[in-house]
């Protein structure tokens, strides 16, 4: 019984039933498929579907779960693994008599699962996870609980920020430098101490992997300068020594930097292993099946994959890749799209609390994006652990609304420093650290915040993009 893989895993299943076992796959991944008249590379599928000119290929299972099939007839098929294998729970309590109602104490870690897996947070999605959401403030999991007392998030507060970006990174980390099955003992934990202890493991876990993370994407914007990649359109960089689990997380962030498809390489045990991350304007596993040859195995989504494959043809992939890409120039362009020109003067509190509204925020309903120009910076300061992030004063209003607020900003603070040093000179920049007149004046998009501090509420803006 697989979750949330299997379907492209048609060597794995014939052997499976080979053995004489019995095999269900759930999954959610884009099924494979060739064109008509097309020779594919396993014997071991099925090939009696067909939709627009593709074959599609399934494994030899007894069943088949998958809301990506052609002609599947559920309703909102874009939800992850997790849930694929839930609504398997649905039906195996129906079939054993079991009221659906008890399938329900898995709520919590479906919209856990949705948030983490990045799935847009439209339609049913946004139900569970809202509801989730609600729920997981009085969790009876000892081991949610515990984790979400380990990095200190505020229950009442609790939102899929916090779940995608600190309680499902702490899981992985398990999964990438240990073994998931810390994550899932945790899960299954009844003793609260003991729970508190493993917590603060997946905790410390997850700290090692962020520092390994930011070495590895500093070697991978290395390579990319020093062999002159940044000028490919689909990026691929083959890190050998990166740990495999962080190839994903690296490629994100080169995807972030460069706004191209990324594809981060490095050596397994056997082969080369590699994940992908793209934009919306490049199918990524699509494009991976016209070049397929390259590959030992693959599988993924339009925005995210992975990989095995020889390292001879590592080359080979870069080249065919971007010669196939079909991107042009202005699909390469990062795109910021505004939904609101506000005064970042509007910004208080109760409008903010307002917003809670639209809440969850996440793939398919982000955060709208708001914008103000010509601020004058009166401050710039260092925050974060490794002083990497900046806060900012601002002052900004005409005159019968002036007013000052501050500002975080969660991105590279040196590039930012870079930045204004470039535009205003090194003595403006210095002036703002000391907090004396600067000069300094720039363009925001942005969202307002309220910011909890030794028990006082004050409104802010957390700064996306500045100009």
């Amino acid at each position: 019984l697989t979750c949330d893989n299997g379907i492209a895993a048609v060597d794995a299943v014939e052997e499976a039933k080979r053995l004489g076992m019995r095999v269900v796959v759930t999954d959610h991944h884009e099924i494979p498929f060739s064109t008509e008249g097309e020779e594919y590379h396993s014997e071991f599928v099925t090939r009696d579907e067909k939709a627009e000119g593709r074959v599609y290929h399934y494994p030899v299972a007894d069943a088949v779960v998958d809301p990506h099939r052609p002609g599947d007839p559920y309703p909102y098929p874009a939800i992850c693994g997790a849930v694929v294998a839930w609504k398997l729970v649905f039906v195996l309590y129906e079939a054993f008599g079991i009221d659906h109602e008890e399938a329900m104490e898995f709520l919590e870690l479906a919209c856990v699962a949705t948030v983490c897996d990045i799935m847009p947070l439209l339609d049913e999605n946004r139900a569970m996870v809202r509801l989730g959401l609600e729920r997981l403030k009085t969790t009876a999991n000892k081991g949610l609980s515990a984790l979400m007392d380990a990095t200190r998030i505020d229950r009442e507060n609790l939102s899929s920020y916090h779940l995608g970006f600190v309680v499902g990174p702490c899981f992985n980390a398990s999964g990438r430098l240990d073994s998931a099955e810390r994550g899932l003992a945790l899960l299954l934990e009844e003793d609260e101490e003991k729970a508190q202890e493993m917590a603060q493991t997946l905790v410390a876990l997850n700290d090692k992997r962020k520092e390994m993370t930011e070495e590895g994407t500093k070697l991978a914007l290395e390579l990319i300068q020093q062999e002159g990649y940044w000028s490919d359109r689909v990026l691929v960089v083959y890190v050998p020594d990166l740990h495999e689990s962080l190839c994903g997380i690296v490629a994100g962030r080169v995807k972030e930097k460069y706004n191209r498809p990324t594809f981060i390489l490095c050596n397994g045990k056997n082969e080369v292993k590699g994940s992908g991350r793209s934009i919306p304007e490049y199918s990524m596993f699509e494009r991976m099946q016209e070049v397929d040859e390259c590959f030992i195995k693959y599988g993924g989504h339009p925005m995210a994959a992975g990989l095995s494959m020889k390292q001879e043809h590592v080359g080979k992939l870069r080249r065919l890749l971007n010669e196939k890409c079909g991107l042009t120039e202005a699909d390469l362009l990062p795109k910021v799209m505004i939904d609101v020109p506000q005064p970042i003067s509007y910004v208080n509190i109760e409008r903010t609390q307002e917003l809670s509204i639209l809440e969850p925020f996440g793939n398919g309903n982000e955060k709208p994006v708001f914008a103000d120009k010509d601020i004058l910076v009166l401050r710039i300061s260092d925050i974060g652990k490794e002083k990497q992030y900046r806060k900012l004063a601002l002052f900004t209003g005409a005159k019968e609304s002036q007013r000052r607020i501050e500002a975080v900003y969660f991105g590279d603070g040196e590039e930012f420093d870079r930045y204004i040093e470039e535009k205003f000179g090194k003595d403006a920049l210095y002036a703002a650290r000391q907090g004396t007149r600067s000069g300094i004046r720039l363009t925001f998009t942005y969202y307002p915040a309220v910011n909890h501090y030794m028990g006082r509420d004050t409104a802010q803006i957390v700064i996306n993009d500045y100009r």
